[in-house]
């Protein structure tokens, strides 16, 4: 029933269904969310643009595929020919990368947008909670 469609996530997924509420604010294509463990407002995303960037650069430069001179095109070419394991081997796990992934949403003003102070979200019910300690999923001992 297309009039009853609520959509769930859950840590990022919580975060990527409330982008939707404000990508679709005049007419959201479903009738509420739930965004347990992550929002718009969570994890110090979205990534800037340049740090997407900056990262996939890193990887097809470590693959052996170019970088931010090489032609698009040939990048692309090559990254998709390229090997799993080498790639996956060339992800940056630095820093706060090594909590949370190197790639994320990136700002495009249209699905996702640099500060959502200044948006409005959709008028529908959007119901928020969190999971008791789950910041201990990065706990090392």
């Amino acid at each position: 029933d297309p009039e009853r469609i609520i959509l769930f996530g859950q840590s990022a997924g919580g975060a990527s269904t409330d982008y939707l509420t404000y990508a679709y604010a005049s007419d959201p294509i479903i009738k509420g969310i739930i965004a347990q463990s992550g929002t718009v407002f969570a994890f110090g995303l979205p990534y800037p643009a340049d740090t997407i960037a900056a990262n996939w650069y890193t990887v097809t430069e470590t693959v052996g595929c170019g970088n931010a001179t090489t032609d698009a095109t040939e990048i692309m070419e090559c990254m998709r020919a390229a090997d799993i394991d080498a790639i996956m081997a060339a992800v940056p796990t630095t820093g706060l990368f090594a909590f949370l992934s190197a790639f994320g949403p990136s700002v495009d003003n249209t699905i996702v947008f640099a500060n959502y102070t200044n948006e409005t979200s959709a008028s529908i019910p959007i119901l928020v909670g969190s999971n008791d300690y789950e910041v201990g999923m990065f706990r090392t001992q």
